[in-house]
């Protein structure tokens, strides 16, 4: 059984690349035949037998199952290194700017006196972006 997900912008994307959704198709089909086989009686088996499937059936399913798995592992490389959006790295990358940052800060203000808040007016006086007076 497959795990239902919903549907976003990543799984259209990955349903426009092409592929995937025919080669899901034959895992089904195959998954399918296998099971009605399975399901067959003892004495069904016997005749069951004349029908299994052929070589070319078999390899072309195994072709479409290859291509599905190459498709999954592309995109959970894809997923892997994705560089932008809500992702550990950007969030990491995030915090060491923040932490450096206030480390700056707290060292100008141990030099030279003045508090962080009162440094953050200055700059914003200097730069012309905001006018305190």
């Amino acid at each position: 059984m497959e795990n239902v997900r919903v549907m976003n912008a990543s799984t259209s994307y990955r349903l426009a690349l092409g592929g995937q959704a025919s080669a899901r198709h034959a895992v089904r089909k195959t998954r399918a035949k296998m099971r009605a086989l399975s399901a067959k009686t003892t004495s069904e088996s016997v005749s069951a037998s004349k029908q299994l499937p052929t070589v070319q059936e078999q390899r072309a399913a195994a072709r479409d199952m290859v291509a599905y798995f190459k498709q999954k592992k592309y995109e959970e490389e894809l997923l892997k290194n994705q560089k932008l959006g809500w992702v550990p790295k950007a969030e990491i990358s995030n915090g060491r700017w923040v932490m450096f940052g206030l480390l700056v800060g707290m060292l100008t203000e141990y030099s030279t006196g003045v508090n962080f808040i009162d440094q953050i007016k200055l700059l914003l006086v200097n730069l012309s972006i905001v006018d305190f007076d």
